[in-house]
């Protein structure tokens, strides 16, 4: 699934739009790069940043408490703003 996120790239809904490397920062923007070659140079440990989708768990961690138990973990709920 991650895969076919970055084939897509930011141009489609629901595509990724940076891949970060397990071992660097460099972050680059998927708008100008090859989708299919980003898809298969992906491994463990990378990360792949996208939009969040309707009913995702998102966590949240209250300040100033940094504890397990204050976090609280949401549903995602997407609305679109009335034109």
């Amino acid at each position: 699934m991650i895969q076919q996120l970055v084939q897509n790239g930011p141009g489609m809904w629901s595509g990724a739009n940076y891949t970060i490397k397990k071992d660097s920062d460099f972050k680059p923007w998927l708008k100008y790069g090859d989708g299919q070659h980003g898809a298969d140079a992906l491994f463990e440990g990378d990360v792949v940043e996208r939009p969040l989708e309707d009913m995702e768990v998102v966590l949240f961690n209250q300040q100033p408490s940094l504890h397990k138990l204050s976090i609280l973990s949401h549903y995602v709920r997407y609305f679109q703003r009335p034109k």
